[in-house]
């Protein structure tokens, strides 16, 4: 089932769905009918700027009340697993019907690469992983630094070679202690 899903043609799309329930991955208690990568508008994306977060948004039908399961969003760049979210809890879906679950990529996150997206619905229970619906590449997305000097990279002009570009806070302070230093070093004062 993963297989058939699994396609170079998904590469370039920033949504997918499945208007044929029958033919959505899953099972029979829950079926993944869309995936999308929207911006703060809401608006389909397939081009990221790292300076604005990014939604992945899951549909999905709950068929059998009682499901159970959590949503996983992988994400991939250079053929490595840059990283993975997962919600912290299984959810039981008392109800059946249509549910979106969506999770926020911070801004000041991405590298300039491109990425791609797996998802999935998976349960755990008894310490054995089961997938219900899994869909590889599902997604692809390209983060862009448009070089305004306002991004991670700031003024800095060459090359960075990463996979992530977390916006880490620097701090850097003067304590006048050069003296000590100095004669520490035999530097000339």
């Amino acid at each position: 089932m993963v297989g058939e899903y699994t396609s170079a043609s998904l590469l370039t799309k920033e949504h997918f769905d499945w208007s044929d329930l029958e033919r959505a991955p899953g099972n029979d208690e829950v079926r993944l009918i869309s995936v999308e990568a929207l911006n703060a508008e809401g608006n389909p994306v397939k081009a990221v700027n790292v300076e604005e977060s990014v939604c992945i948004r899951l549909g999905f039908v709950v068929l059998k009340p009682s499901a159970r399961f959590r949503c996983l969003v992988s994400v991939y760049t250079q053929g490595v697993c840059a990283f993975n979210s997962l919600e912290p809890t299984e959810t039981t879906y008392t109800e059946t019907g249509l549910y979106y679950a969506s999770v926020t990529i911070p801004a000041h996150l991405f590298s300039e690469n491109s990425y791609t997206v797996t998802v999935q619905l998976a349960t755990s229970l008894g310490g054995k992983k089961r997938s219900m619906a899994i869909i590889e590449d599902a997604l692809a997305l390209r983060a862009i630094d448009k070089g305004l000097g306002t991004s991670v990279r700031g003024d800095y002009g060459h090359n960075l070679v990463d996979i992530l570009r977390p916006r880490l806070a620097w701090e850097t302070r003067y304590t006048g202690e050069f003296q000590a230093v100095a004669s520490a070093l035999e530097l000339p004062q």
